[in-house]
This record gives structure tokens, C-alpha cells and sequence, in this order.
């Protein structure tokens, strides 16, 4: 860009029905982390003339924007800038972020998690290395590249997962990466046979834990634990790293291995000039809600209760 103040918000104009269209975000089912593309920070003052233009040509309804940090400046300038424009946002917890931030080496880092984690893993990781013929290997590029995708398909397919809604999407990832240079993808093989396997994106010293999985026929061994330990060890020693980053989810093991827990966010705003677009925002940010929550705390009354 040769310095120049550019931005870039990628969005798709879409329609509901004949008397409804929004502008939404163009992310996919894998997106973790949306924000305007800035050339540099100051591009970052665009962003309200941007969403003015786009508001103007566009005319739509509805925005709808997601997976957006919080935190993120783009966000608290996309947010000031809809108030500027009259277009009130509401927002709402979409996604759960967990990381954590490294501090010296990975003996300190594993001496501030849970005795718990530190007892499985040890034990864990004694049990399935000793196994004869059990092997680790992260791939980083072109070499054996198409070896270990299919290994990693292998895996996810006797895992405990349900399939992927776009197959092709992980192993087109895998390569893209690859060719970067930032991809970490750790494979444990048991006599050449996969059964573990952790896709990982590693870029600006940050490790960003995409993917992962195990045949389910080794559980009692808890290879997803052993492994995720030595993709830390393997990440930090190699890459440097300074943050793991889980990207989206809130599963139960993710709060042993990190220790920040944040939401990702959606903005809803409707268009203020479209009476159709303020009956939809009264609908479904205030009578909806209100529905539910009186649903809730609303008694049981004329019920039975069978004690038999």
C-alpha cells in the first residue's frame, strides 16, 4: 500500500424476504475474528466515512456484524461510528475466546496450571511414549505435506466429532498456511498409524490452536492431553511464542490449559429511516427478549406432581 491509508470491510448484501435485506459480515462457519482491514492505524479514522458509503448505496435494513473482539479498536470505532450515523447498535455475546499469555519457559508455564493437569500429563505422557513405535512429528511446510493432511483426516474421522459441514475447508487451510510458512501441525503415530492430531496456526508470536483430535480407541491413554503438552513445549522452545490462543468455544478443558475468558460479540443495527426495520429492532430486541425472560421466571401452576 506504500503507506497510503487504506481499509477494506468485506460484506455481503443479502435479502430475508421481499421487504428485508441486510448487510452482514462475510465470514463462514470457521470465522473466529472479524475487523476492517487497515493498510495502517490511522486507516483506522475511515472506518465511519466507509460505513456511510456503504450505508448510503447499500440501504439496507439490517447490519449484522460478527465474531467481532470487544476490545479491538475497529470495533469501538465501528460501534461510535453506527451512533454517528443514527444506526443504534445493539450488541450481544456471540462467541467465547479463551487464551492465556506465556511467561518464561515451559516449566514455569505448566507450574501455574491445576495440580490436576499437572498429574495427568505427567502420568499420561509417560504411559503413551512408552508405548513402543510412538511417534511425534509436526509438520511445518511442503515437505510431506499431503502425507500428513491425510493423517490428519484419518484422525478426525475416528474421533469422537461430527464430520465437517465443508470437508475440503481444514486441508485447504493446512496448505495455505503451510506455504506462509506458520503452519504447526503435531501428529503422534503409533507404527505409522496416526492417532492424534493438532492443527496449529503459529503467527506473530502467537499460537493459535485451530483444530485437534483422536481416535477415540485411545482415550484411556488421553492423547489430546499428552499432545496438546508437547505442542506448547514443542511452540514455545522452536517458535518463541508468547500467547496460546484457543479462538472459539467454550469447552470444559480449554480453562485447564489457559487463563483469560473473554466474549466475542455481534452487533445488530437497524436502519433508523425504514419503519418496517424499527417494528423488526422492537421485535427482536425487546419484545423477544421479554417473552423469553417472562417464560422463564413464569411459575408452573396447575401441575401435578406424581411422587410415585
Amino acid at each position: 500500500t506504500d503507506g497510503k491509508d487504506e481499509i477494506l470491510l468485506p460484506t455481503l448484501s443479502t435479502r430475508r424476504s421481499r421487504l428485508f435485506s441486510q448487510l452482514e459480515s462475510l465470514d463462514n462457519y470457521y470465522s473466529v475474528d472479524y475487523r476492517p482491514i487497515c493498510s495502517t492505524f490511522a486507516a483506522q479514522a475511515l472506518i465511519e466515512p466507509l460505513l456511510r458509503q456503504l450505508l448510503e448505496y447499500k440501504n439496507p435494513d439490517l447490519v449484522w456484524l460478527r465474531a467481532l473482539d470487544p476490545l479491538a479498536t475497529e470495533t469501538c470505532n465501528i460501534i461510535h461510528a453506527l451512533k454517528s450515523l443514527r444506526w443504534h447498535p445493539y450488541i450481544s455475546a456471540q462467541q467465547i475466546n479463551w487464551t492465556h499469555d506465556l511467561k518464561g519457559n515451559f516449566e514455569n508455564y505448566i507450574a501455574s496450571r491445576s495440580g490436576r493437569l499437572r498429574n495427568t500429563l505427567r502420568r499420561k505422557t509417560a504411559k503413551l511414549m512408552a508405548i513402543s513405535g510412538m511417534r511425534l512429528t509436526v509438520h511445518h511446510g511442503a515437505e510431506d505435506l499431503e502425507e500428513a493432511v491425510n493423517a490428519y483426516n484419518q484422525v478426525y474421522a475416528m474421533s469422537w466429532k461430527m464430520p465437517e459441514p465443508y470437508p475440503e475447508f481444514v486441508p485447504e487451510l493446512i496448505r495455505a498456511v503451510a506455504g506462509r510458512g506458520q503452519l504447526r501441525l503435531g501428529i503422534l503415530r503409533l507404527n505409522a498409524v496416526p492417532v492424534a492430531a493438532h492443527f496449529w496456526i503459529v503467527k506473530r508470536k502467537t499460537a493459535f490452536i485451530y483444530k485437534l483430535a483422536h481416535d477415540k480407541a485411545f482415550d484411556s491413554y488421553s492423547p489430546g492431553t499428552v499432545l496438546m503438552g508437547q505442542m506448547i513445549r514443542y511452540t514455545m522452545h522452536n517458535d518463541n511464542v508468547n500467547r496460546l490462543d484457543f479462538l472459539s468455544g467454550d469447552d470444559r478443558y480449554k480453562q485447564d490449559w489457559m487463563s483469560e475468558r473473554r466474549e466475542k460479540v455481534q452487533i445488530h443495527a437497524y436502519n433508523p429511516h425504514r419503519p418496517f426495520a424499527q417494528w423488526v429492532r422492537y421485535r427482536n430486541e425487546h419484545i423477544k427478549p421479554f417473552v423469553k425472560k417472562l417464560s422463564i421466571q413464569r411459575p408452573l401452576t396447575g401441575a401435578k406432581l406424581d411422587n410415585s
